[in-house]
């Protein structure tokens, strides 16, 4: 009781309630996780614009025959991706920005699909050196696979590589937003700051996107 009294280690009815409901469905969700995870690794890795693909739930994983051992064959729902590109930062970043369904945040294992590209996110502010020191590749995608229908997942994960690879957001104009909410007209893209971009795409439709800029910080 000391302990507890002391060092507050201790929940809140409202935080216990629902750590106790979200156990109850815990095994449906990881099921359904899994599941999942296999057929999106199974797509990427058949994918010609991925260049690799780590999930221990493929057959010709090294870590294969342990998963099969410990964990049923059920390897979790984190995948990690590799982008053909020239530019392996700006096209993870392009990538992250073109996804619809996947949630571009750093946490692992929640009920959504959860994305993110370390390289121009929580590790941007590493040089190469300091990246390949830390085991962060530049065309490193890591996802997190939630219980959505595995087709919208697939379909997504499609049309942001091939909005990644096709060229197809051309930057027209460039705008940034204030703290205070405004946007006014910017000539350069200044560190730090979500951007309001006004894009053409390859059918020549225009329509505005705010982005955050993963490339620079304010």
């Amino acid at each position: 009781v000391v302990p507890l009294r002391n060092m507050g280690a201790a929940l809140s009815p409202m935080n216990a309630f629902q750590i106790l409901q979200g156990i109850e469905t815990l095994a449906l969700r990881m099921d359904r996780i899994c599941e999942n995870a296999v057929k999106v690794a199974t797509h990427l890795r058949n994918h010609p614009k991925v260049g690799w693909v780590n999930y221990a739930g493929l057959p010709d994983h090294k870590d294969h025959g342990l998963v099969k051992q410990y964990m049923g064959g059920r390897a979790s729902g984190i995948i990690s991706f590799g982008l053909k590109s020239d530019d392996a930062i700006a096209a993870g970043a392009r990538f992250q920005d073109a996804l619809q369904l996947f949630t571009r945040l750093v946490n692992i294992g929640d009920a959504k699909s959860l994305a993110t590209h370390p390289a121009s996110t929580t590790h941007r502010q590493l040089s190469p050196e300091e990246l390949k020191r830390a085991g962060v590749a530049e065309d490193t995608v890591r996802l997190s696979v939630g219980i959505e229908h595995v087709d919208d997942l697939v379909a997504d994960l499609d049309q942001a590589l091939a909005a990644r690879n096709n060229g197809g957001i051309v930057i027209a104009q460039v705008k940034r937003i204030t703290k205070q909410g405004s946007m006014k007209p910017h000539d350069v893209r200044v560190p730090g700051m979500l951007v309001d971009y006004v894009v053409v795409d390859p059918d020549q439709k225009q329509t505005t996107q705010t982005l955050y800029d993963p490339a620079i910080s304010g």
